[in-house]
């Protein structure tokens, strides 16, 4: 074991001392964890049992829905389950966060730094479909594969932003019974693999995060409804970014309290009430940090989100309510598809009890379709997950087939008599459209999300399907 290098009195502040938590000896088995990898983590879709993962699994104690990976040498981004949406790969620690968002159905949730959307994509299987998500991602080169992962997710009932967090307030008001916010930190918990460097724990890194994250926490509380409750969480272990924040956020609005865990009392800060973390070495994560924390219901009433001004914008850049749905785009049924707009050559369906100020203020809601040209339309890969979809054909791939598939490849030998749009699934899984043509089975899976060499495994041992249309 290498001798400690890191000022961790500076990092962890009153936490780094037998009072808080920690002796010497065990700051240097930290110190050592934090540069190995920890161990791999998944979360199952609610509807996926245990036996129909393609490896053997045991439950993340302070979230059940979570599941460790049992062995060190498996690595779930390489089966063909993950990308037909059986489970999404997360760290346990990050898992933190989604256990302290006890969300029910029917509530509005505003994630306000989403991407890559492991987190808000937890958030719409706690909703099941009932309530809305406001998803928000500020970095523009990210708000693409938030918005896939959120369409994987196969729920709808979402909408995605790409707003600084003082403007979702302009435009949401403060309408929310959640609002999550996984800040931007020193990311100290990544430094294992490789996304964050030694540099993370200087005094000039946690300083300026620390500073964001205020700016932050107080433009993100203005859309708690009174009632509703914030959480907040980072990947970083410095007491400046965590406890420090809680307690520096508490002194601004002594009103607000913190809310404590039961079920977390294992893992709650010896600092400070309500703040829970996850260490590398003792909990076999990566680490994290959150805290939740509840608007008092004394202020007044809860805004109606109704009454929230959009935001100023060009009238072409403006989602538009549709009023005839494309003739030759015939995928959906129409009668169930719900709330839909459009803006330039996009359609996006949009939860229909939004008010048109949160539409026109969202970067997209779920993408359906798009036009190619002149008429032409092309329905986007996460409307193939949707209730509403009505296709003409449904080709269902062998286990060959949808790895030759999933690789970005054509599938050849497919009827006759399929012409057009239709939707390729794998052993019941929608994994995306596709478009036959005089037998050929044309790839139109998202580049993005392409795989190859992916593993094929059945762990229930059943016959794989064969390929029909």
């Amino acid at each position: 074991m290498h001798s400690q290098s890191i000022d961790w009195p500076y990092v962890l502040g009153p936490l780094a001392s037998p009072a808080g938590g920690f002796s010497a000896s065990e700051l240097l088995e930290l110190e050592a964890a934090i540069f190995e990898l920890p161990q791999r983590a998944v979360r199952p879709r609610p509807t996926l049992s245990e036996s129909e993962l393609p490896f053997q699994t045991r439950v993340v104690p302070w979230f059940s829905a979570g599941r460790f990976v049992h062995s060190p040498t498996v690595r779930p981004g390489a089966f063909l389950q993950h990308v037909a949406g059986d489970y999404t790969i997360q760290d346990a620690g990050s898992m933190l966060a989604l256990a302290m968002c006890d969300v029910s159905p029917g509530q509005l949730v505003c994630d306000v730094c989403a991407s890559p959307g492991g987190k808000s994509t937890g958030i719409l299987e706690r909703l099941g479909g009932h309530g809305v998500l406001v998803s928000n991602e500020v970095i523009a080169s990210r708000v693409e594969i938030l918005s896939l992962a959120l369409c994987r997710s196969g729920y709808g009932n979402q909408i995605v932003t790409n707003l600084e967090v003082q403007r979702l307030g302009e435009a949401y008001g403060s309408a929310f019974d959640w609002v999550l916010v996984d800040a931007p930190c020193t990311g100290q918990s990544l430094v294992a693999r490789g996304k964050q460097s030694r540099a993370a724990f200087s005094a000039a890194q946690i300083q300026h995060s620390s500073a964001r994250q205020m700016r932050i926490i107080r433009a993100a509380a203005d859309l708690v409804r009174p009632g509703g409750r914030l959480v907040y969480s980072t990947c970083s272990f410095s007491y400046a970014e965590n406890e420090g924040i809680v307690q520096w956020f508490l002194g601004e609005h002594p009103q607000w309290q913190p809310v404590r865990f039961s079920d977390l009392t294992k893992w709650e800060s010896s600092e400070c009430a309500g703040c829970y973390r996850l260490w590398p070495h003792r909990d076999r994560c990566a680490g994290a940090f959150a805290a939740t924390l509840v608007r008092p219901n004394s202020q007044a009433d809860r805004i109606d989100p109704a009454g929230s001004a959009p935001l100023s914008r060009p009238a072409k850049d403006v989602w538009k309510p549709l009023v005839d749905w494309p003739g030759d785009a015939d995928w959906f049924d129409t009668a169930r598809i719900g709330a839909c707009y459009r803006r330039g050559n996009q359609i996006h369906r949009f939860p229909a009890e939004l008010p048109i100020g949160w539409i026109e203020s969202a970067h997209g809601g779920v993408p359906l379709a798009r036009e190619r040209s002149a008429n032409r339309w092309q329905p986007h890969f996460g409307s193939s997950l949707l209730d509403c979809c009505r296709p003409k054909h449904t080709v269902a791939l062998s286990d060959s087939d949808a790895l030759s598939y999933i690789a970005g490849e054509s599938v050849r030998g497919c009827p006759d008599e399929g012409q057009g749009w239709c939707r390729v699934t794998w052993r019941g899984r929608v994994l995306s459209w596709g478009k036959l043509s005089r037998g050929t089975l044309k790839n139109h899976f998202p580049k993005a999300l392409r795989q190859p060499n992916l593993i094929c495994q059945d762990p229930a041992g059943s016959e794989p399907p064969t390929r029909t249309a």
